[in-house]
């Protein structure tokens, strides 16, 4: 009698809904891979985290997590895990590397309110045969929150008060200099006096090494002084000890450290070090220690130092946020203004070279440490990672009419079941209408405008598709308008005479429907129809679009790759609409 041929491995794992608790998977007969039902919390987070089996590439994969109540009604999410980048600054963006060790993967999942119990499926794209341990762990809410419908500006409406063309690295961080493309850099070793210090960082941007602050004995007042005529960045406990002995408040430093509670930044302050962001944006920033912790160094914003700052204008431009709500708004970055320079308290130097160990997102640190540098910042360019509500993309989306003309929502009849069909069109017709003068200008062809139409797949993660993030293309869209609105050569050049449309369909967005307007009363037929799709690879294939284009849109983990993807996914949009021009 022949034998029955052995079940694939299975991973191993469960949900923990504390320390000492573990509900583990057991799993049904049959493909796709699912388990059985385990016990969970209604309206948590939980960190899942996949070991992978050794050797095994660190790819993106999907997993489905299917969420029931008392009343077996469900809801599925879809968690792509990842692995935090490689801390090479210079590393590719979706350039996976292949580990001789066990690699791990994250990603986060919120249980919908009234749930109370768990599954999971490990569809084909997961490679599940490769997984093999697969753990949902209970922790606080995921902070990192991004507004991909926020109005930031031009980069260039925040300047420092002179233009930032060289900057001063101590010798030790010289790993950073290859990544600065927009100053001349020098590399600088132990000033012997102050008077050589204050030669080589005026007029410039300088990092000043902690070591130095010491051997030359400076005061708070001294690094002022200093700061009159530079833009210089020191470290949070050389700030911490200095104010110390100033006395000009009492404050301290702090390290706060988690398993798997992770440590994010919020933007509290719009100005040069924070271009590329919005205000309020959540993004992690976390260090990992040598026992795989997520950690954070914070000064702590006493009462004392709350006085300080109000009475001397130090403002703080990143605040800390911890896996303990008593633990939040503390100071990751700060700044304060000179005559005609700043001064400016981070870690962010010593961050992104790697002292206090890799980072969760080493790619978002190197930007804002660009940006505390002075760095210029493509006006196209905003960060962002993903929603795992789209009802709030989607109301967002709705409003898009008025806060950014001339983008209008727009709906189709939908033909599959339970997605809705929407869309936001870029209209020169309805700036014209406004009695626009920028409108009329660019719309001084729209009789015979041509109609491009992209069609991008499903925003929402209630399943795994190939559909292109809602979010990078809001934040496109809101560039367009802008070019438009401002009537800049560009659109001048290439909007005057087109309708673009930016079509996808989602199954959060019924609630909304009424918010957009009916496509077929508001467009045309389109002269140029493009089907977009995001590139999925996986150990188990390679997932394309049956049809049309594809493009590698890899966000990273929490967003640590958004800036990437962003420019990525513009200059595709660009040199689309450039091209339909020029062939009509």
């Amino acid at each position: 009698m022949p034998q029955k041929p052995a079940s694939p491995p299975r991973p191993t794992g469960g949900l923990r809904p504390g320390p000492r608790t573990l509900r583990r998977w057991t799993w049904r007969e049959g493909k796709p891979l699912i388990s059985n039902s385990v016990r969970c919390r209604g309206d948590a987070c939980y960190l899942v985290r996949v070991h992978l089996a050794d050797g095994v590439t660190e790819s993106t994969r999907p997993l489905l997590v299917h969420f029931g109540d008392e009343r077996h009604q469900g809801a599925t999410r879809c968690v792509d895990v990842r692995a935090p980048a490689p801390m090479d600054i210079n590393s590719a963006p979706a350039s996976p590397s292949t580990a001789p060790s066990a690699p791990v993967l994250l990603g986060w999942v919120n249980s919908p309110p009234k749930s109370t119990h768990v599954r999971i499926e490990l569809p084909p794209e997961s490679g599940p045969s490769e997984l093999k341990h697969v753990e949902f762990v209970h922790v606080s809410e995921r902070d990192p929150k991004c507004h991909p419908a926020a109005n930031v500006p031009r980069w260039t409406a925040y300047q420092p008060p002179f233009p930032l063309r060289r900057l001063v690295l101590p010798a030790e961080l010289a790993p950073l200099a290859s990544a600065i493309d927009w100053a001349e850099v020098m590399l600088l070793r132990a000033p012997a006096s102050v008077g050589e210090l204050r030669r080589a960082v005026r007029g410039a941007a300088a990092v000043l090494a902690p070591d130095w602050l010491r051997r030359l004995d400076l005061s708070w007042d001294d690094l002022l002084t200093l700061a009159r005529e530079a833009w210089l960045l020191v470290d949070l406990q050389s700030a911490v000890e200095r104010l110390g002995i100033s006395s000009c408040c009492r404050t301290e430093l702090k390290t706060y450290r988690d398993a798997d509670g992770i440590m994010s930044a919020r933007v509290e302050y719009a100005d040069v070090p924070t271009r590329g962001f919005a205000l309020q944006d959540v993004l992690p920033f976390s260090f990992i220690d040598a026992r795989g912790r997520f950690c954070t160094r914070v000064l702590r914003a006493t009462r004392s130092w709350r006085a300080y700052a109000a009475e001397t204008g130090l403002a703080t431009l990143l605040s800390s946020e911890t896996p303990w709500a008593e633990r939040h708004a503390d100071v990751l970055s700060a700044a304060r203004p000179t005559e005609r320079g700043e001064l400016l308290m981070t870690d962010l130097p010593w961050l992104v070279a790697g002292t206090f160990g890799p980072l969760l997102a080493p790619r978002l640190a190197t930007r804002l440490l660009h940006a505390h540098l002075g760095a210029p910042v493509a006006d196209h360019l905003q960060h962002w990672n993903p929603w795992e509500d789209g009802r709030i993309l989607v109301r967002d989306l709705a409003d898009f009419a008025r806060r950014y003309p001339p983008l209008i929502p727009v709906r189709w009849r939908s033909g599959e079941p339970g997605l809705a069909h929407l869309g936001i069109t870029l209209s020169t017709r309805a700036l014209a209408s406004s009695n626009s003068h920028a409108g009329a200008h660019v719309a001084s062809r729209t009789a015979t405008a041509r109609h491009l139409l992209i069609s991008t797949g499903r925003i929402d993660r209630l399943d795994v598709h190939d559909g292109v993030p809602a979010e990078p293309m809001m934040i496109a869209l809101k560039w367009l308008a802008r070019e438009v609105r401002e009537a800049t050569p560009w659109a001048a050049r290439h909007l005057a005479d087109l309708i673009v449309t930016w079509q996808f369909d989602t199954a959060e967005g019924h609630y909304y429907l009424d918010a957009f307007d009916s496509a077929a009363k508001v467009l045309g037929p389109p002269d140029a129809h493009i089907r977009l799709r995001r590139r999925r690879v996986s150990a188990a294939r390679e997932v394309d679009a049956a049809c049309g284009e594809t493009i590698d849109l890899d966000e990273g983990l929490l967003g640590d790759a958004s800036f990437e993807c962003q420019q990525r996914l513009t200059r595709w949009l660009i040199e689309r609409i450039e091209r339909i021009q020029q062939r009509g």
